[in-house]
Order: C-alpha cells, then structure tokens, then sequence
C-alpha cells in the first residue's frame, strides 16, 4: 500500500519529474540486484551529481535566457 505522502506529491508534482524518478528507481533497483556492494557505494553520489547537475543547468539556462543568448 502506497503512503499517503506517495499519493500527496503524485497529485503536485508533474508527470515528467514523477516518470524520471520512477526511472532512477527502477535503474538503482536493477543495480542493486546486479551488485549489491557497489549500488551501496555509488547509487547515493550517481543520484545526488545528476540532481545536483539538472539544478545548475537550470540556473544556466535561466541565465542565458536573461541575457538574451539563448531564446
């Protein structure tokens, strides 16, 4: 059964963000299952550098954007 909090932001947050964690999910979950030691090792750092690169390129676009360089 699903927490209620799943149900909560399957409601706000957009299909795209929602199918991509799915992704992620399911890619760690095969992995997991491939090589237990190194999915403990590396799933957490993958997930967080590719957050934290999806952020910054946001903040590059929105910049560029701004000054124009990039319609």
């Amino acid at each position: 059964m699903p927490s209620a909090m799943v149900l909560g932001l399957a409601f706000v947050i957009p299909f795209g963000n929602t199918l991509s964690m799915f992704a992620g999910a399911l890619a760690a979950w095969v992995f997991a299952r491939r090589s237990r030691e190194l999915a403990d090792r590396y799933t957490i750092p993958v997930a967080s550098g590719l957050i934290a690169g999806e952020s910054l390129m946001g903040v590059a676009i929105a910049l560029l954007s701004a000054l124009g360089i990039m319609r």
